[in-house]
């Protein structure tokens, strides 16, 4: 399985990530 990499433009607060995006943003969270 080839494994491809991008990075998923998004806005707002990002309140429902609130606990991922304390030391990262969420524009460069992993998905």
């Amino acid at each position: 399985m080839r494994c491809s990499k991008g990075i998923i433009l998004a806005g707002g607060s990002g309140k429902r990530l609130s606990l991922l995006t304390i030391a990262t943003n969420k524009q460069l969270l992993p998905i």
